[in-house]
Order: C-alpha cells, then structure tokens, then sequence
C-alpha cells in the first residue's frame, strides 16, 4: 500500500497567507485575468505550479463553501488534471492545503458574514470566477431551483495551464547541493501513485 502523500504546502500559515493574497489580488481587480494573477503571485516569490493552483483553487473552494450553504451535501474529493500525454487523471483534494485553507475562509464567511477584508464584493468577485458558479448561474438561468440543486452532484475542479507531473515535480524535495529537476523528470509512475489514491 502506498503512502499517504503529505499535505502540501505543509505550513497552514504559508498556505492561508497565500490564499489570502489571491483574495486581496482579486478584489482589487475584479477583472484581472488569470494569466496576470498568475504573474504577479510569481512576482511575489511564489512558484509558477503554485501560483497556477491558487489562482483556480481559491475560487473554486470558496464557491464550494457558498454552495454548500445554499443547500448543495455533495462535493467531489478529488480534482483533475491532464498528464503530459494529454489524459485526464484525478488527484486527491485532501492533501491541497490551498483548497482546504481557502474552503476555510469560505466556511467562515458564509457562516460568520463579510469582513472588512474580505467584503461582499470581494467574495463575489472571487467566487463568481469559478466554474463552479458559472456552472450553478446557467443552472438558474434555465430554470433551476434551489431545491433541484441541493440534490445535484458537483464534478471536480478541472486545473489548466499545469500538468499532474509539473505538481508531482513541484512538491519533490530537492538533493541537497542539486538543482531540482525539470517537470518532465517526474514519471508517470508518481502521478499514477496520487490518482489511486484519489480512487481509494
């Protein structure tokens, strides 16, 4: 049996400062573009892999937490992700401390209201960035009830612009006195590994 992968980041600060970050760039600038939010967290120091996976877990799991205050009980455990030949594999969400330090957030201002940093504009901005919400307002634009949605099924959060073996790559410790390796050093061995669990 293969072990649990560790949860990464495994700082809880690093990973909600960073999220906290995300929502700040957000509101600032309701209609920066992923590309250029990407950027400037890489201009903050933070990796290109990571800076990828903020940018599309901090609106997904924030809209996970409105959805599941509007009545949604059924939340995927996983997210996908292409490999590098182009196939789609899921990877578990339990071990993405962005996503679970975000749902966080989210939980406490669906629960506890707005706060002076994270406003009702700001939430909103966020949020309504996510598939997740694009999925659930064409939902209610056809028709839809909150009764019909609290019975529906939500998929996965679907993660572009990276692949399953550049986040593998992304959390391997590099040798002491070495320089990491490139992405495409990961085999699809370690990617495999990840997606059984996500299965198990």
């Amino acid at each position: 049996m293969a072990a649990k992968p560790a949860v990464y980041p495994a700082s809880h600060g690093e990973a909600l400062d960073r999220v906290m970050r995300v929502i700040d760039l957000i509101a600032a600038r309701p209609e920066i573009s992923d590309e250029e939010a990407v950027s400037a967290l890489m201009r903050d120091g933070i990796g290109e892999v990571d800076a990828e996976l903020l940018i599309r877990f901090v609106p997904s799991a924030l809209s996970f937490a409105l959805l599941n205050f509007m009545g949604l009980s059924k939340f995927p455990s996983t997210f996908q992700v292409q490999d590098g030949a182009g196939r789609w594999v899921e990877l578990p969400l339990a071990v993405e401390h962005y996503f679970s330090s975000a749902l966080g957030v989210g939980c406490d201002v669906t629960t506890r209201g707005y706060t002076e940093r994270i406003s009702k504009a700001a939430f909103q901005a966020v949020t309504m960035r996510s598939a997740e919400m694009n999925a659930v307002s064409n939902y209610f634009e056809a028709g839809g009830t909150r009764e019909g949605l609290a019975g529906s099924t939500l998929g996965p959060p679907t993660i572009i612009g990276v692949t399953a073996e550049q986040i593998v790559a992304s959390r391997q410790p590099p040798e002491a006195g070495a320089a990491p390796d490139p992405p495409a050093s990961v085999g699809l061995s370690e990617v495999e590994s990840l997606s059984e669990q996500a299965d198990g």
